[in-house]
């Protein structure tokens, strides 16, 4: 049996109007779980960016720093000598080995002022951990002596950890 409506009647039904609803619902649900992924993710993928400039300018920042060549030997220990800070500057490549922001108080300028860029009295970058090693490193045809790997880990507050390796050679007498 067929119920028709009278043409003067217009407008939906209690059911239609309950289906829409329901559509409507898991659309929405639909929506909103999606934008709150990309956020999480965004906030990640944010994190990873700037460990990769942190891990950028800490090489560069090592790679600066002179090489005597001939000196990569057991005597002439990596890591800073006594008295010797990033501020003085270093004087070797080698006097970065063993740096840890953490150890450091935090990701500091040169200056020994931490990253502050908007001078609110908060240093930036908290959370962020960067870590050096430097080896002497043999690549064909430079002996060992003469080359130094540079590998700067930084650990970002949330994300994976970004390695960055570079090498330093000594290309004079």
């Amino acid at each position: 049996m067929r119920s028709e409506r009278p043409v003067d009647e217009q407008g939906y039904t209690l059911m239609e109007a309950l289906v829409f609803i329901i559509i409507l619902g898991i659309a929405a649900t639909t929506l909103l779980a999606v934008y709150a992924f990309a956020g999480r993710n965004a906030g990640a993928q944010g994190a990873q960016f700037e460990a990769r400039q942190i891990a950028y300018a800490f090489v560069q920042e090592a790679l600066a720093r002179p090489v005597r060549c001939g000196d990569a030997t057991p005597g002439d220990a990596p890591g800073p000598e006594a008295g010797e800070t990033r501020a003085t500057p270093y004087d070797h490549v080698n006097d970065y080995d063993g740096f840890d922001s953490q150890s450091a108080g935090g990701i500091r300028f040169l200056s020994g002022q931490p990253v502050d860029a908007e001078a609110d009295g908060n240093p930036d970058l908290q959370g962020y951990r960067v870590r050096i090693s430097v080896v002497p490193y043999a690549i064909a045809p430079v002996p060992a002596n003469d080359a130094w790997r540079v590998t700067v880990r930084v650990t970002p507050p949330v994300g994976a950890e970004v390695v960055m390796d570079a090498v330093r050679i000594c290309y004079g007498t």
